[in-house]
């Protein structure tokens, strides 16, 4: 009959081990899902304000280039509701995209103040904090608005 060495380290897992381990891995696990769905919401989050922000960012240049003629605050208007975008172009999904555009005449300054605003509804359905981007036309030498 063989005799059994002692000293020879035993091989494998016991099973009390075994389930110690899967309990420390689901405690550790179950902690950490919660950060992970929350890390993925806010990186989903700035993404969207990212594009709203480039979305405002092309609208306002577009509105830069035009002729100050045509910067005229009820002629924006006008123009700004035939010509919305519906963020088809973006990378990035925004439900319930909204833009508006407003004008302000600055008749001392011979300027206009035009603000681009942008907004959009979160994975919740509530509105987000609008991304508002402005910038300034001035009319050419010589002309008065």
């Amino acid at each position: 009959m063989p005799t059994r060495d002692r000293t020879r380290p035993r091989r494998g897992f016991t099973l009390a081990e075994l389930m110690i381990a899967l309990m420390l891995l689901g405690t550790v696990s179950a902690i950490f899902a919660p950060l992970m769905l929350a890390s993925s919401a806010q990186r989903e989050a700035a993404r969207q304000r990212q594009a709203g922000l480039i979305l405002a960012e092309n609208r306002l240049d577009q509105l830069l280039a035009r002729a100050w003629d045509e910067l005229a605050p009820d002629t924006v208007a006008t123009a700004v509701a035939s010509e919305a975008s519906n963020g088809s172009e973006l990378p990035v999904p925004m439900p319930g995209l909204e833009h508006s555009v407003t004008v302000v005449d600055r008749p001392e300054d011979t300027a206009r103040q035009i603000t681009v605003e942008v907004r959009w509804r979160n994975r919740s359905g509530d509105t987000t904090a609008p991304v508002r981007i402005s910038g300034w036309a001035f009319a050419p030498r010589g002309e008065t608005p």
